[in-house]
This record gives structure tokens, sequence and C-alpha cells, in this order.
């Protein structure tokens, strides 16, 4: 399985388990609830979706990869890994079989890491919100039939589209206002740019107005986002620091070893 070949655990956490929480990111109540969840997401689609915490600071005695393997039955194609690494400016990175693989793509889990687990996300909602969000999503997703980007918007994208349809309201707006002008003269002082300025600038206010829709269409958010983005509305996405996205490398396996 790449991805994973130095992670070194302490065998006497070791266990036939979804979760392997080393760096003890999650309560017993968190994790009691999220190996049901995990079970029964796999009874119901078949697919494996394991949870891997790590803190490197407290590593005693060593687990090899091929422990891991021979824990969770590894190789498995259709096996998702969610691996935390405590300590790291940003935590999470994931490990995914080839079928996984063809569902979630590569930039899938890099926008996954960035916005759950960088450094700002981390501080204001903890380890485990981070572990228990990405595998919603992921679960999500995979019940879905894939995700070519993470559904949901943050707040920097939700303000970035925000501004962009506010640009094309005003563009359009003073090209509708120059031709209503326009039109307000008698026909043989009309001039042809003047009459129709709304038309000949549609290129410029179109690509402003393209860019804040096809985000929020292409990650499936709430219909309410995309209309507010045309006037007044609901507030925008809470959490304030929680949900900006930070853009990183993350290591994704699109293939199992043997």
């Amino acid at each position: 399985m790449a991805g994973i070949s130095w992670l070194l655990l302490p065998l006497s956490c070791l266990a036939a388990s979804p979760i392997i929480d080393e760096a003890r990111s999650l309560g017993s109540n968190e994790r009691g609830r999220l190996e049901e969840n995990l079970n029964k997401f796999e009874e119901e689609t078949n697919y494996r979706v394991r949870v891997l915490t790590i803190d490197e600071r407290r590593l005693d005695e060593k687990l090899t990869r091929e422990q891991v393997k021979k824990a969770w039955n590894l190789p498995d194609e259709r096996s998702l890994i969610v691996i935390l690494q405590a300590g790291k400016g940003n935590v999470l990175s994931f490990n995914a079989g080839a079928e996984v693989s063809k569902l979630l793509p590569a930039r899938f889990f890099n926008e996954l890491s960035g916005r759950m687990g960088n450094v700002y996300s981390i501080g204001e909602s903890g380890e485990n919100s981070a572990i228990e969000e990405s595998v919603s999503i992921i679960e999500k997703c995979l019940r879905k039939g894939g995700c070519a980007l993470v559904p949901g918007i943050g707040e920097d994208q939700y303000y970035a589209t925000l501004a962009c349809t506010s640009m094309s309201g005003l563009i359009f707006g003073l090209a509708s206002l120059a031709s209503y002008k326009e039109f307000q003269k008698k026909p043989k002082q009309r001039e042809l740019f003047y009459q129709y300025t709304p038309v000949f600038l549609s290129p410029l206010w179109g690509v402003f107005l393209s860019l804040g829709i096809q985000p929020l269409i292409a990650r499936d958010a709430d219909l309410h986002y995309t209309l507010q983005n045309a006037g007044d509305g609901p507030s925008p996405p809470s959490g304030g620091r929680r949900e900006r996205l930070v853009f990183q490398e993350v290591s994704v396996s699109t293939e199992t070893e043997d």
C-alpha cells in the first residue's frame, strides 16, 4: 500500500478496528460513534474507510506498514485510509485504493485536506472534528458515485463568488443605464454602441457571472448560496476560519501494492 511506508506506531495500539488512534485525537464517545458509523458504511456499500492518527513525538515500540496492512487486511482496492499526523502544518492526508481513486480523484483529496486539515481549522475545531467531517464528506461522495470536487463551499470561496457576481451585476447595471439614457434621445442622435451597451459588454459581465455561479454549481452548494449572490439572503457559511481553504499537497495512492 503506497503512501504510508513511513508510518510507525506502538504495537499496543494495533487492533482489528476501523480506527487506530495513536495520537488520541478522538474521545471515547467519538471513537465509538465513528467506529459504528464506519462499520455500518462498509456493510451498506462494501467500501472500507479506515482512520489512522499518529503522533511521532510519542513513539516507543514501532509498528511497520506490514503490520498495519495485516491488521486491516490490506491491500484492498475498495479501501481508503484517512491519515492524521498530529503536529503537522496540514494534518490530513489520504491513501486510496484503485477503485476509490476512480470516484475520488487526487484533486478532491487535495482540497479536502486543505479545507479540513489546515492549521486554522484544527486550532478552531480540533483534530476530532477534522476526522469526523472528512469521513462524512467521503462517505457522502462514495454513496453518490463519486465527487470531482469537495461538496459545499468555504468562507473564502463564498466571498470570492459573491464578489464576482456583484461585479457582473455592477457592469450590467451601468451598461443598462447607459443604454436607457441613449434611448431617451431622438433616433437620429443615438449611437449604436450606447444603445446596446449591455450586449457589447456581455463578454465582460458574463465572465464575472460565470466565475460567481459555476463554482457553486460544481460543488453542489446549497441553492440559497447561489440565489444569495444575486441579492440579499442568509449569512455566509458559519465557522470563520474553519471553512478556510488552504491548498496543499497530500499523500494519495491511486493503487495498492501486492
